[in-house]
């Protein structure tokens, strides 16, 4: 359980970064 909670949170992580790239441009 903690270990898939880890990966949902790395994976929010990578959206947001990708997310404030993609509004930088």
């Amino acid at each position: 359980d903690h270990a898939m909670s880890d990966i949902v949170k790395d994976s929010i992580v990578n959206c947001r970064e990708f997310e404030s790239r993609d509004q930088r441009g």
